[in-house]
């Protein structure tokens, strides 16, 4: 499997849902501020707390409220976050 971004190919993926392996929500953490920093949006660090746990409900609206009259900016947001997430767990070993 080819990752963009990953140098070498990875032979499977495993699906950590609940944060046993790797505390995933804290990686979202670092990584949505991270992109909302590069985006120099307005979104203080602890807004994201709101998020753990969060229903997909309670994201949508999160993220419609910052970006509430831009899909494409959201989209290109959510893929920057995504690639940040890839870059954190790479740094600590998990891929």
């Amino acid at each position: 499997m080819r990752v963009a971004g990953l140098k070498t190919d990875k032979q499977g993926v495993i699906f950590d849902m609940d944060g046993l392996l790797v505390n995933s929500e804290e990686l979202y953490w670092q990584a949505n501020i991270q992109a909302a920093r590069e985006y120099k949006l307005a979104i203080s660090d602890d807004a994201y707390l709101d998020l753990v746990g969060a229903s997909v409900k309670a994201m949508d609206a999160f993220y419609e409220k910052y970006f509430p009259s831009s899909y494409a900016r959201y989209t290109a947001f959510d893929d920057e976050c995504l690639f940040a997430v890839i870059q954190l767990l790479s740094n600590v070993g998990c891929i």
